[in-house]
């Protein structure tokens, strides 16, 4: 069976294989989790010694700390201040398990494997590339699935900042099939072209995607992971923080699946970097 010869579980459980979702419920103080999430970034930042206070916006992070924290280099956009992130204390761990568990009780009914740490991004007004090559890593229209994801994957992308632009642009499932399938599933092909940013390549990538809507803090955008995505050039000249994540369900889980990339991701429990060694129902 090829990876696109199956039904998700994102369409099986919600019927849809991309969908926004507004954390905002019933009986449910407004931005809640965005507030927390939030709460926790400026608490980190502040204990690592980057910004000596809590009271900002983060969208004005870039006014707040040195180049030497929102450059970001070109193999995978990422920044000092996100790979802060990328080994993240108690407190936050625990305020990510409890919102996975919200997410499990409003959302997904289903059992399911996680993300051990969320990818937390900063997308900074004026960061520049460090390193010789000065390519922008984006746009790089890919799937996870492209760099070594399991297909049964769910993504989840959230932006906390209230930007103009998102910066973040999502195909759909349909789309993204037809287009791998134009290069017979050579992955490898696929993403060598996205790095080149072939003019052509590039305008198929935006015309078959639309830019996320950021919303107000509360409004996340759930896809499954053999859609294509891509962050976007931002002419918004504020900060941008995200949060992406990926679920599995236990149901569906299908072992053997390693990342491609340099870190070589075992995406198992209690994988190398890879999923938490417990599914959410046994947190």
């Amino acid at each position: 069976m090829g990876i696109y010869d199956f039904k998700g579980r994102l369409y099986k459980t919600c019927g849809r294989d991309k969908l926004y979702f507004s954390e905002n419920l019933p009986n449910q103080k407004n931005n809640y989790w965005s507030d927390k999430f939030t709460y926790q970034i400026k608490r980190m930042l502040f204990e690592n010694d980057v910004i000596d206070m809590i009271d900002y916006d983060l969208k004005d992070i870039h006014k707040l700390v040195g180049d030497k924290y929102i450059n970001f280099n070109q193999y995978d956009g990422t920044s000092p201040l996100g790979r802060l992130f990328y080994e993240p204390d108690e407190e936050f761990i625990n305020n990510y398990h409890e919102f996975l568990k919200w997410l499990n009780k409003n959302v997904f009914r289903f059992d399911f494997y996680f993300q051990a740490t969320p990818t937390i991004r900063f997308n900074c007004a004026g960061a520049q590339l460090t390193g010789e090559d000065k390519r922008l890593p984006y746009p790089r229209y890919h799937c996870d699935v492209e760099y070594g994801h399991p297909p049964q994957e769910i993504n989840l992308w959230w932006s906390f900042t209230k930007n103009k632009q998102s910066g973040f642009s999502v195909s759909n499932l349909l789309e993204s099939g037809k287009w791998y399938s134009e290069y017979n599933y050579d992955f490898d092909k696929f993403t060598e072209d996205s790095w080149n940013n072939d003019e052509e390549f590039v305008k198929r990538g935006e015309s078959i995607s639309e830019e996320v809507v950021n919303g107000d803090g509360d409004l996340m955008i759930l896809f499954d992971s053999r859609t294509i995505h891509s962050a976007i050039e931002r002419k918004d000249k504020t900060t941008r923080v995200s949060m992406d994540i990926r679920i599995n369900a236990v149901e569906d889980f299908v072992d053997g699946y390693v990342g491609k990339g340099r870190m070589g991701a075992e995406f198992k429990p209690g994988g190398k970097f890879g999923y938490h060694k417990k599914s959410i129902k046994k947190i």
